[in-house]
């Protein structure tokens, strides 16, 4: 599938062609790619995991905590309290991994991010 997003084109005509089409999103899978993917996955194995695991704020919680400290060097372990510390030390990894990755890795994000859309995907799953 591809997504139907309008856009206008040059001539200022509403064009009704998928901005991204499988065509059109081609690259060769490098290195990058495949770490990309591979804290993707990790990412969506800790979201899977605290949703069968701890409540809505539970999971709220871990997840605002990896955000207010990611650029820390070390995580707390006064950040949140003894049940969430192991998985809100897990987001905040994960948090820390997946910032680098966009920063060394920028173009291969945008290549697998692209390619996703053209399949019909939700972002963040490539």
């Amino acid at each position: 599938t591809t997504n139907n997003v309008s856009t206008l084109s040059p001539s200022g005509e509403e064009s009704y062609a998928p901005l991204y089409t499988e065509e059109n999103t081609q690259f060769v899978m490098t290195d990058k790619h495949k770490l990309v993917l591979d804290i993707m996955e990790k990412n969506k194995r800790w979201y899977a995991d605290v949703q069968n695991t701890l409540t809505e704020a539970e999971c709220c919680e871990c997840f605002s905590r990896a955000g207010l400290y990611m650029n820390e060097e070390t995580f707390p372990d006064t950040a949140v309290n003894e049940k969430l510390l192991p998985k809100a030390k897990e987001a905040w990894e994960l948090l820390r991994a997946t910032n680098r990755l966009s920063e060394e890795c920028p173009q291969e994000m945008s290549e697998l991010f692209q390619r996703a859309m053209a399949q019909g995907k939700p972002m963040g799953e490539f």
